[in-house]
């Protein structure tokens, strides 16, 4: 189903339906790109920034392969909840090898959406690579989302022989205006200027980042938020992801130690800012 540039389908897993989250225009493209490429088999790579939608598009893969192929792919999702993080593990470990194993298994379409937090992109594709050497490659669609796979190229060819790449573009003007009028509805998104938000911003905003912002505007009680707005609100999320950065380092070094200090580093969910008040 597509709605003014934005794609979305119901997607059905073992636990119930639900619908995809919708594409942008750009998403659309490498999608479908990507879902040609794990047709023919082997090892697919999709690549790309965080939040620039590597998740979505594997989810909306997933769903594709539902569609066409009439088949249960594999689709793993490797958060630091579920499997802990690549610094602080331990019976986590197992559990994760074990998830990838049976994945390979019980299934011959297998989706791996990555997380350094968790793993290493290197680790991972070493990983797959010996799964890979117990099962028929042949039989085997497989589609990994990673986000340093243009350092590791090289690596991927050599564990498995066949590789194919999918990088993610950069967002639009277009891919900006669709993802706002997903999060704020049609009918509230007349009065902002996307080309001076696109170019004021350099592109640099991700969908993810871009629904966040309009999250919490809504949040905020702006159902029709401004430009100013929004522009505000990129430039405090790019001075916060700096902060975030620095705390993430200092967790991890005293984290262990010094548990309950660790959870006072944290960043408050909606940041004062009379700045922000003041854009709209």
């Amino acid at each position: 189903m597509s709605h003014n540039g934005v794609s979305s389908g119901e997607i059905c897993m073992y636990g119930g339906c639900f619908f995809s989250p919708p594409l942008s225009p750009v998403q659309q493209r490498v999608q479908s790109h990507f879902g040609e490429l794990l047709k023919l088999g082997g090892v697919a790579i999709l690549y790309g920034a965080a939040g620039s939608g590597l998740t979505t598009i594997l989810v909306e893969t997933y769903g594709e392969i539902l569609r066409s192929q009439h088949k249960y792919p594999a689709l793993l999702q490797l958060t630091p909840e579920k499997y802990g993080r690549e610094t602080s593990r331990s019976g986590e470990a197992a559990d994760l090898y074990r998830a990838i194993g049976d994945a390979f298994w019980d299934n011959d379409w297998i989706l791996i959406d990555s997380n350094r937090e968790v793993i290493s992109d290197l680790a991972l594709m070493e990983i797959v690579a010996h799964e890979l050497e117990r099962h028929p490659k042949d039989q085997k669609h497989v589609a990994l989302a990673l986000q340093d796979a243009p350092s590791l190229q090289a690596a991927a060819n050599a564990l498995f022989g066949k590789c194919a790449f999918a990088r993610m573009e950069d967002p639009s003007v277009e891919d900006y205006a669709a993802v706002l009028e997903v999060c704020l509805g049609p009918e509230n998104v007349g009065s902002i200027d996307v080309p001076r938000l696109y170019d004021t911003t350099r592109g640099g905003i991700s969908a993810y980042s871009l629904s966040e912002m309009c999250a919490s505007a809504l949040a905020w009680g702006h159902s029709q938020p401004s430009t100013d707005l929004l522009i505000e609100l990129s430039r405090v999320r790019g001075q916060l992801a700096g902060v975030t950065v620095a705390l993430g380092e200092l967790r991890e070094k005293i984290g262990g130690k010094h548990g309950d200090l660790g959870r006072l580093l944290r960043l408050p969910t909606k940041p004062a800012s009379s700045s922000i008040a003041a854009a709209n």
